[in-house]
């Protein structure tokens, strides 16, 4: 056990850690925050919730208010999603609250000029998804020939996206002389690579197995066919005594169509996903997180700005054809000690896929 009295030393972050009632550190940040302020590239394997945010922000924070303060960027953090992007930045702004730190948010749906006016009046943390960040630096709008320190979140959900070409691209623009930490919720070969192409002799850490589930959490699955599953899930949810409940799809049009058969049903629902607008995506958030939504369908891209810790069910809609996904998704229940309650729907053509998820997790799903 440790506490972050003891990893942080500038009495500023540790006073507003203390008014975000943050004391006792996970083992990803006991682990890193001493590694990435000695200047360690990290390998970071750890799942959504289990604190690598902090891990990572805390000392560079620090490391920058030890340090000559300037207006250029210094620290770039790469991120999949705008959720996460904007969930980063916020957190940034919280632990470096009063200090003379900046920092900006860089992604899709705003015009170019106003991020990138936001960057060169002086910033020193960039939070970016790539396809946008790479607009700017194409169109000389802004230059990153200051960062120390590169930062890859999510990286396997990066790759999965297609993103590994603006990475590359992106690269040709910072110095090849930087910290780099790389985190990522699985390790298949291609992150592996990914982190010898852009690292230099990481320190691994990993604080949770891919196939870690909480054993607060129960997990079914109900074979079915494809034009069973609407009314099937509709049944569920009338006849479950249910919370808050996060519906995953793999695609975009069925989440859509998932919402407004539930919603047609008097079974009000909100779907999430990449094609609705920034502002849209905000609110469904946040009525979720408040209770005022009750039912949120999203995509797995998406997801990963969803952090409500009582979501007391999650349906796979859909099986996800990675089998990592599963633990990501089903980790989204079940969190800070509370049961939770997984299903799974499964038709004879993702039969392949529900192996590829009891393989990895070492057991099978209980049939429904």
């Amino acid at each position: 056990m440790a506490y972050f009295h003891e990893l942080i030393k500038n009495t500023l972050i540790l006073q507003n850690l203390e008014e975000l009632q943050f004391f006792e550190a996970t083992d990803i940040q006991r682990e890193g925050i001493p590694l990435i302020r000695e200047g360690r590239d990290i390998f970071g394997v750890a799942q959504t919730g289990t604190g690598k945010t902090a891990s990572f922000c805390l000392p560079l924070i620090e490391n920058l208010l030890n340090s000559e303060i300037t207006k250029v960027p210094s620290v770039l953090i790469l991120v999949p999603t705008r959720e996460l992007c904007m969930q980063i930045e916020e957190n940034i702004q919280a632990f470096a609250k009063g200090s003379p730190l900046k920092s900006t948010a860089i992604y899709g749906g705003v015009k170019h000029i106003y991020q990138a006016e936001d960057i060169n009046q002086g910033v020193n943390f960039i939070v970016a998804t790539p396809g946008r960040l790479l607009d700017l630096l194409k169109k000389e709008l802004i230059k990153l020939t200051g960062i120390e320190v590169l930062v890859l979140d999510e990286a396997d959900r990066m790759l999965d996206i297609g993103l590994i070409e603006d990475l590359k691209q992106i690269l040709k623009f910072i110095p090849n002389r930087r910290q780099t930490l790389l985190y990522s919720a699985t390790v298949p070969e291609s992150i592996r690579k990914l982190s010898k192409n852009f690292q230099k002799s990481p320190a691994f850490i990993e604080v949770t197995r891919n196939s870690s589930i909480s054993s607060e959490i129960s997990q079914y699955v109900y074979h079915c066919e494809a034009n069973q599953k609407l009314p099937l899930l509709k049944q569920i949810i009338m006849d479950e005594a249910f919370g808050s409940v996060l519906i995953f799809t793999n695609s975009k049009n069925v989440a859509d169509e998932v919402a407004t058969y539930l919603t047609r049903n008097s079974i009000e629902t909100r779907a999430i996903h990449s094609d609705k607008k920034q502002a849209e995506r905000e609110k469904c958030i946040k009525q979720f997180a408040d209770g005022k939504i009750n039912i949120l369908v999203a995509t797995d891209l998406v997801a990963r700005g969803i952090d409500v810790e009582t979501v007391s069910m999650v349906i796979n809609f859909d099986l996800p054809i990675e089998p990592e996904a599963y633990v990501h998704r089903v980790g989204r229940t079940g969190r800070a000690g509370r049961s939770g309650l997984a299903y799974s729907f499964c038709t004879k053509s993702e039969l392949k896929y529900l192996e590829k998820i009891e393989k990895l997790i070492g057991g099978s799903l209980h049939p429904k």
